[in-house]
């Protein structure tokens, strides 16, 4: 079977806080990457011992690029961050989706690094009335490719949101969250163990999850953090302003959103 793992940098084990790991100015960024990289060959490693003909293709789902190619497991063919298209990649006939080092969605209370795609601009996100994050709006892309999301790695808010949305998901919980600048974090390898661990289970529940779907037409919802962000985001859609720092974009197509 095929696999599309999405990653992202935020909800990796031992990255705590956005300063310190996550930006390419970050004392600690390269030590971040590293550490995903590994998250990615461990959760390659589960899947492969559940699925010897495991065909995995994982897209860099973090802002600058989170992994080190040069790391990665051979089993892992990579789609790297930066301008592949506007299904980045979904749409090569997936059987099931994972999600690795997610975070949750803006305003979480005391998530860990919690935010919307941009970590100052976006206060809120919905889809079709749904408040959702970055991983109700891919899960939904995936959904509507008849793809499901299986497995969610992060931290407990990032999988207790994922639960919510798509009932049956494996979750691995790599970190607690203090607040949104401090988290108990696992050690990387005991983390790896448990992304290894239950990504082999989740390809046993392949068939048992549904993809997440919402009906068209399709309308996103963006409240910004500042009136002067209304104007900034790219939209083959059709955009409805509804305040100075609310928009509300509409489309027949998820993959006319900035996803």
């Amino acid at each position: 079977m095929k696999y599309y793992i999405l990653t992202d940098l935020e909800g990796a084990a031992g990255v705590t806080d956005f300063a310190g790991w996550c930006m390419h100015d970050s004392p600690r960024y390269d030590l971040a990457r590293q550490l995903l990289s590994e998250e990615l060959n461990a959760c390659a490693r589960g899947i492969c011992s559940a699925d010897a003909q495991a065909e995995i293709v994982a897209w860099d789902g973090h802002g600058g690029g989170g992994l080190e190619v040069q790391a990665l497991d051979a089993s892992v063919q990579l789609i790297p961050r930066g301008p592949v298209g506007p299904t980045l990649g979904m749409d090569q006939g997936f059987d099931a989706a994972f999600f690795l080092a997610q975070h949750a969605r803006a305003g979480t209370p005391r998530a860990n690094m919690s935010h919307s795609y941009s970590y100052e601009n976006h206060d809120a996100m919905w889809l079709n009335g749904v408040e959702v994050g970055e991983m109700g709006f891919r899960a939904a892309a995936l959904g509507a490719l008849g793809v499901p999301v299986i497995w969610v790695s992060g931290d407990d808010c990032a999988c207790a949101e994922a639960g919510e949305l798509i009932p049956g998901i494996t979750t691995a919980v790599v970190k607690k969250a203090i607040d949104r600048e401090v988290a108990q974090t696992m050690s990387p390898a005991g983390a790896q163990r448990l992304i290894e661990r239950t990504a082999a289970q989740a390809v046993g529940k392949i068939g048992n999850i549904v993809p997440l779907r919402f009906d068209p037409p399709y309308s996103m919802r963006i409240r910004f953090t500042r009136d002067d962000l209304v104007d900034t985001i790219p939209t083959r859609g059709r955009v409805e302003v509804e305040d100075s720092r609310t928009v509300t974009i509409h489309a027949d197509n998820l993959f006319d959103f900035p996803l």
